[in-house]
């Protein structure tokens, strides 16, 4: 009856893919959808509005190269610090929890507009040079309750690399993972760029109006990655790309990536 049941679940899986090369097998009754960064996904009856911040409970998947096994709480924290209320009192900050496919990263604190207890937790499964990662964000006791359930779908995650793009970076191992982080993401620094998906470059703070300032595209040389940049007088730049303990480096500047806005 156990082994029964047991194949039931499983034919109750359904299969997502993104367009990155992740997959994912969860409940038929869940809600995905496709984002940027990965795969969004909802548990029956949730609703998700990208304006707030006290969301009840929301998932988001995604596979990240760049992953160093001695830099995992670093990793796992730039991920996370994004979705903290700044200047809130921590009841949990960063606590760590391994379990046999990976780990997992707690943070909690009271919601200021609520005063419910409300958490983030990154699960992160190792596979270097990547790791697959569910974010979780919500009300501290739903996501407490799925615990087991997302672990699972941790677990089963897959990832299979698309073909290699040699339009926008050049064909080596470090420039095509530059390019899978950065393509169509906004670099927030000084100033503030667009890196489009067809190798557009745009600066300032709201892309859809945007100036143009070129093309951008992935470059190697010496075993170092650059971000190339050609104006729109056809002047080549090129910009220093690294990692270390405090996020991303834009020509040895700190900036932060995220989904073009």
């Amino acid at each position: 009856m156990v082994a029964v049941l047991a194949l039931l679940q499983l034919a109750a899986l359904t299969t997502h893919k993104h367009e990155s090369g992740l997959s994912i097998r969860i409940p038929a009754d869940w809600t995905v959808e496709s984002q940027p960064q990965g795969l969004l996904l909802k548990p029956p009856g949730a609703v998700f509005d990208p304006r707030r911040q006290d969301n009840a409970e929301v998932y988001i998947v995604a596979s990240e190269p760049g992953y160093d096994a001695e830099q995992e709480r670093e990793f796992v924290a730039s991920l996370g610090s994004g979705f903290l209320q700044s200047g809130v009192p921590l009841t949990r900050s960063g606590e760590r929890a391994s379990f046999p496919a990976g780990a997992s990263y707690t943070w909690e604190f009271r919601h200021p507009s609520t005063g419910k207890l409300f958490a983030v937790r990154v699960y992160v499964r190792p596979e270097p040079p990547r790791a697959h990662v569910i974010l979780a964000m919500g009300d501290a006791a739903r996501l407490a309750s799925r615990d087991e359930e997302v672990k699972t779908f941790l677990a089963g995650l897959k990832f299979e690399a698309p073909k290699k793009n040699t339009t926008l970076a050049d064909d080596s191992p470090l420039a095509q993972m530059w390019l899978e982080r950065l393509r169509g993401k906004t670099l927030a620094g000084r100033p503030i760029r667009h890196l489009g998906e067809d190798g557009a470059l745009t600066l300032g703070a709201n892309p859809a109006i945007a100036a143009p300032a070129g093309k951008w595209r992935i470059r190697v040389q010496d075993n170092f990655a650059f971000l190339e940049i050609t104006d729109t007088a056809g002047a080549v730049k090129l910009l220093s790309l690294s990692q270390d303990a405090r996020g991303i480096l834009l020509d040895g500047a700190p900036v932060s990536i995220g989904p073009a806005r």
